[in-house]
């Protein structure tokens, strides 16, 4: 009986991971442990790209045990492993797998086109940190998506996009912060970088909420498409 496919879209951290692999390719093997992270943003290894909306999970991920499914406490895959980051260079550490929301969107384009095309803005984030805060004068219920650069010709910058200019003389952060994309509140560059790739598609028109000089306001734009690393 092929096994069910879960949804990821509602994992939470503390819940049951299990890890299913045939590591070396000699043995089958069975791990648990629990979700740790959802939502992470990772570095792939094989691109400039990143994974986007990764899970995080202290379940153990052998060696060769990549491409395996995790499961949640019902049997039903939430994700597929992708590497495992230790400091010990053993079996011991951080795990991390690809959710399986995404792979559900990417599977189909492979197998109908030969590959998938990722929509993209055409900003480059900042990590929120509470100097940044300070110096953007954000108020305490605003969150958001820093923009630190914007890609000339890209969506963005269509749209009006506003950057950080760098001005050490302002003393202050003077870009625009995302707060929203089509009403969905964005708290951080991961949450807009896990949105874009989870529901949209190249040509799509979003509108973004944005934080500027005191106000919160919408930019309609029009979604372009991420560069081939092929």
């Amino acid at each position: 009986m092929p096994i069910a496919i879960g949804n990821s879209s509602g994992l939470r951290p503390g819940e049951t991971a299990i890890a299913l692999g045939n590591p070396f390719g000699e043995e089958f093997t069975v791990t648990t442990g629990t979700v740790s992270a959802v939502r992470r943003t990772l570095r792939s290894g094989f691109s400039l790209s990143s994974i986007p909306a990764v899970a995080q999970t202290d379940a153990a991920i052998n060696p060769s045990n990549s491409g395996g499914p995790l499961l949640d406490m019902n049997g039903a895959v939430i994700g597929v492993n992708t590497q495992i980051r230790s400091e010990t260079r053993q079996s011991s550490g951080v795990g991390f797998a690809v959710p399986v929301d995404l792979v559900k969107r990417v599977i189909p384009s492979l197998i109908e086109n030969g590959r998938h095309e990722y929509s993209l803005m055409g900003i480059r984030g900042n990590e929120e940190n509470y100097q940044l805060r300070i110096d953007a004068g954000l108020p305490g219920d605003i969150v958001g998506a820093y923009v630190g650069r914007v890609r000339p010709g890209g969506g963005a910058d269509l749209a009006g996009i506003r950057e950080e200019s760098g001005t050490m003389a302002l003393e202050k952060w003077d870009g625009d912060v995302i707060v929203s994309i089509d009403s969905i509140k964005m708290t951080s560059v991961d949450d807009l970088i896990a949105y874009l790739v989870l529901n949209t598609a190249p040509g799509d028109d979003i509108v973004v909420g944005v934080y500027r000089d005191g106000v919160e306001i919408a930019i309609p734009m029009v979604l372009g498409s991420r560069p081939s690393t092929t």
